[in-house]
């Protein structure tokens, strides 16, 4: 018998795990926009980890760790809200079908490598990925995934290997679900704390690769790597948390090797210029 949440509003967002918190409060009748819930759960964060790498590449994170946003914006607004990881994939399934039974609908973390709705081109192997399963029809179950435009199906195998998924931030089936929401929140004490957080996150870690000292020590990085590549290569700029690239085109002159000759300091200019890059990857 297909069970189906019809109500559950679906909104694409620019992060998926603010995405999916917005999406879950606002059908619980908290409306949240995702840019409130970034915000209240403290998800401006940076670090560069040269020593830590995921699909080969130095983790760089413009973001706080998956999963606190969530926590945060629960906790600072009052809301309840359960978590559960499994040990056994049917067993998580199955939670997963009772839970949807009672029209509730289910946030997970999954692989994205493993979600077949992703364009090919597009998965890549990062098991943080967060989305909302709002229904069950027959082997398929309809997601309400914050970065897609639309609710999509996903095969009940697929699913269960995307939440199964191995390796770095392994999910372990993790689901959660709101408990209770209150019928009127003050948002202003939960704004206040946040921004006190970031703003120590950002500043008063005395590690040089965490938050305005790591955006430093990378720009200083990326200064070095022309004189250690040479001139002549193309070069990448990748941020691994948001899966971004971007390279110079074929006979086109890398925008950041024009602003270093072009400026008296380059440390500064190669910051702008990856700024930018970031921006538009």
């Amino acid at each position: 018998m297909p069970h189906v949440i019809s109500s559950f509003p679906h909104r694409q967002s620019a992060h998926c795990e603010s995405g999916v918190a917005s999406n879950l409060l606002t059908h619980h009748g908290l409306p949240l926009s995702e840019a409130m819930a970034f915000g209240i759960g403290s998800g401006l964060f940076f670090a560069y980890l040269p020593f830590v790498r995921i699909n080969h590449l130095p983790l760089t994170t413009f973001r706080s760790a998956p999963g606190r946003i969530i926590r945060r914006v629960a906790k600072r607004l009052g809301v309840g809200m359960a978590f559960r990881t499994f040990r056994d994939a049917a067993n998580g399934m199955a939670e997963l079908d009772r839970l949807l039974a009672g029209g509730v609908p289910v946030g997970a973390q999954t692989g994205v490598y493993w979600l077949p709705y992703f364009p090919p081109a597009l998965r890549f192997h990062f098991n943080a990925h967060n989305l909302v399963v709002c229904g069950k029809e027959g082997d398929s179950y309809r997601i309400s995934d914050p970065v897609i435009g639309e609710p999509v199906l996903c095969g009940a195998a697929d699913l269960k290997r995307a939440r199964f998924a191995r390796g770095p931030l392994a999910p372990n089936g993790k689901l959660y679900f709101l408990t209770n929401v209150p019928k009127a929140v003050d948002p202003a004490p939960a704004i206040r704390e946040a921004i006190r957080e970031v703003c120590l996150l950002m500043t008063r870690i005395p590690i040089p690769l965490i938050g305005v000292r790591g955006m430093r020590y990378l720009a200083g990085q990326v200064a070095s790597w022309p004189a250690r590549l040479g001139s002549g290569e193309r070069f990448f700029i990748w941020a691994t948390s948001s899966g971004c690239r971007r390279k110079s085109a074929p006979g086109e002159e890398d925008s950041a090797s024009s602003t270093r000759r072009s400026s008296r300091n380059p440390r500064r200019s190669w910051t702008i210029a990856a700024s930018s890059m970031f921006r538009n990857g």
